[in-house]
């Protein structure tokens, strides 16, 4: 990861240089981290990191500027429980915005899933169920023997 820090910290800096970065988004995330070995079995953050993937959107700052709800979502937003549904909305939002995205029939699924765009305001009291995050990696639950959960704050 090192290695990579180096490269994306240039590639951002040419973006804004270039003056791209006032009409790009550019969307950062990761996979659910480390989930084996010394690090994960050792260490709270180990199994913080695997419940809580890297997430980082960069939006322009003249779109937020111009949009003050969107800024306010986002901004409320950074601080909410989220699953990978939500991604999957949001990125089907960035495409029809401002009109809220038509989302996939999920009444089939295992469980019951309510996805949520990021662009709009994600309930505070939200529950995994909710989400759609499964409960052996959900955030929510602490100190329960075996579970990788903890409260982020």
């Amino acid at each position: 990861m090192g290695a990579m820090d180096a490269s994306l910290a240039r590639h951002l800096l040419l973006l804004r240089a270039s003056g791209r970065a006032d009409d790009t988004a550019v969307l950062l995330l990761s996979d659910h981290g480390i989930h084996y070995g010394k690090y994960y079995d050792g260490a709270a953050d180990g199994k913080r990191e695997h419940a809580n993937p890297l997430l980082y959107f960069l939006w322009p700052r003249k779109l937020l500027r111009e949009k003050p709800k969107l800024e306010a979502a986002l901004s409320a937003n950074r601080r909410r429980l989220l699953s990978p549904f939500d991604l999957h909305a949001t990125l089907l939002h960035v495409l029809s915005y401002p009109t809220p995205p038509v989302l996939p029939d999920w009444s089939g699924a295992q469980m019951r899933l309510r996805p949520r765009s990021l662009l709009a305001l994600v309930p505070a009291e939200r529950s995994c169920e909710d989400a759609g995050v499964p409960e052996d990696v959900c955030p929510c639950i602490v100190g329960e023997e075996g579970r990788g959960g903890w409260v982020g704050g």
